[in-house]
């Protein structure tokens, strides 16, 4: 399981910090806050892309995301 900061998801979504951190507190993408900062697993990153991009949920597999 590799964990992202929210500036490192912000990159992969290719969005800004703050509307990574709004998807996060409005909690589009599971998340958890640490401190000031918010953490969040890369596979919920991909989820959300393979969701936004229309990618069915069961193509999921052990080892990641398959597209």
């Amino acid at each position: 399981m590799e964990l992202m900061s929210a500036r490192q998801a912000a990159k992969a979504l290719g969005v800004s910090k703050a509307y990574a951190c709004r998807l996060f507190g409005e909690g589009r993408i599971p998340a958890q806050k640490v401190d000031a900062d918010w953490v969040v697993l890369e596979k919920d990153v991909r989820r959300y892309l393979d969701e936004k991009a229309g990618v069915p949920v069961y193509y999921q597999d052990t080892t990641g995301w398959s597209r």
